[in-house]
């Protein structure tokens, strides 16, 4: 990625990105690339979604109030919400110094 200097006429900075297909990646890497992607997305979704259904188990057979088999069940949502927002102040800092409006070629 590359940025004009200093900016474009709105004073933003300009960037041109270049994803032309020189055939670094092939047909096969895609599709694999695609369903570990797809695996990754299925597994956090079980991981997010799955607990909710421990609830009725936690309150029957294991003796929790409902509050505390709620806050159990949300324990992985909780985390994965912390994470998020600890993450965005370190990321920030690359995302605003780069550019707010690529130009794709």
């Amino acid at each position: 990625m590359r940025c004009a200097l200093p900016y474009n006429e709105t004073g933003v900075p300009h960037c041109e990105i270049d994803v032309s297909d020189d055939g670094a990646v092939g047909t096969a890497r895609r599709w694999s690339m695609l369903a570990v992607s797809t695996v990754a997305q299925a597994t956090s979704a079980v991981f997010m979604h799955g607990p909710a259904f421990l609830i009725p188990v936690l309150h029957d057979q294991r003796g929790y109030s409902l509050a505390q088999a709620g806050t159990i069940a949300a324990a992985s949502t909780i985390g994965v919400m912390t994470t998020l927002i600890l993450w965005v102040p370190s990321s920030t800092g690359s995302v605003s110094a780069g550019c707010s409006r690529p130009v794709w070629h």
